[in-house]
C-alpha cells in the first residue's frame, strides 16, 4: 500500500528502460530479484509511505541521493523490508 499526500494526479504506470523501471512516482531497479530504489519525483511533496513491494518485487533497499532532490517532503516511512 502506497500512502501519499502531494501535488499533482498518481499513477501507476510501469515502464521499463533499459533496467530502470517505474512504479508510480519511483524509479527502481531489480537486483537479485528485488525492487532497489534510484530515483523519486522530486516535484511530490508532504509525506510518503514506500510500499514494502512494487510490481509484486519486495523493496529491500534505497540507493544513496534517491531523494536528493525531494525538498517539499516532509517525512517518509520506510517499511521493514528495507
Amino acid at each position: 500500500m502506497i500512502s501519499l499526500f502531494a501535488f499533482g494526479a498518481f499513477n501507476f504506470n510501469v515502464s521499463a528502460n533499459a533496467d530502470t523501471l517505474t512504479s508510480g512516482y519511483f524509479t527502481y531497479v531489480l537486483s537479485d530479484n528485488e525492487a532497489v530504489i534510484t530515483d523519486f519525483n522530486e516535484l511530490i511533496g508532504g509525506k510518503i509511505t514506500i510500499p514494502p513491494t512494487l510490481d509484486g518485487y519486495s523493496v529491500t533497499k534505497i540507493e544513496d541521493c534517491a531523494f536528493e532532490d525531494c525538498s517539499s517532503l516532509t517525512s517518509i516511512t520506510i517499511p521493514d523490508s528495507v
